[in-house]
């Protein structure tokens, strides 16, 4: 019994393997990586397997673990990527963050918040950080909260008060960040 174990044994051991990841191929529906076992075998053409909803394209020489289907090495794919030198440290018990090596970085804190961090300089597309463009879309928000919070109720202008209100509040609110006229705002 004990040698039925042992073979066993060292047939799973032999069909998990740690790797570096040599080179990225992402156009298909699955990934193809080429890696590098820390014996120096390499292999290329490696499927990667993502969580659904996930994504990503690993730098050069992330850590791989490479596993054999049917504990063999004749169809290997590689099941974990992570890169060291990238992840974000110190993370509470429980909290969870999406990265890049760019410093871009999304936080599910333990206190419920989400912390959203880019480094400065990132452009949004448009000119605009991703941190700019959360402060503002959190002052367009808070301007139309003011703006229905001081609006007149039960007036018989048919909400042309309302609007006038909620345009004068949104375009108090931000300056040369754009302006909003009665062509882009409808009341209903």
């Amino acid at each position: 019994m004990s040698d039925i174990i042992d073979r066993l044994a060292h047939r799973v051991k032999g069909a998990i393997v740690g790797a570096l990841v040599k080179s990225v191929v992402d156009i298909g529906e699955i990934q193809l990586v080429k890696i590098a076992g820390r014996s120096g075998e390499v292999q290329d053409g490696i499927e990667r397997l993502q969580n659904y909803g996930m994504s990503s394209n690993p730098p050069v020489d992330s850590e791989a673990v490479a596993a054999g289907i049917g504990s063999s090495m004749d169809h290997v794919v590689v099941i974990v990527v992570d890169s060291g030198a990238n992840r974000p440290t110190g993370l509470e018990t429980g909290e969870t963050a999406f990265y890049s090596m760019f410093g871009q970085q999304i936080t599910n804190k333990s206190d419920g918040t989400v912390h959203v961090s880019a480094p400065a300089g990132t452009d949004h597309g448009n000119g605009t950080s991703p941190v700019a463009l959360a402060i503002q879309t959190n002052a367009k928000f808070e301007a139309i909260v003011d703006a229905i919070n001081s609006a007149a109720v039960g007036t018989s202008d048919g909400g042309a008060a309302f609007k006038a209100n909620m345009i004068a509040s949104i375009n108090a609110s931000f300056g040369s960040i754009g302006n909003v006229d009665s062509s882009n705002l409808r009341a209903d």
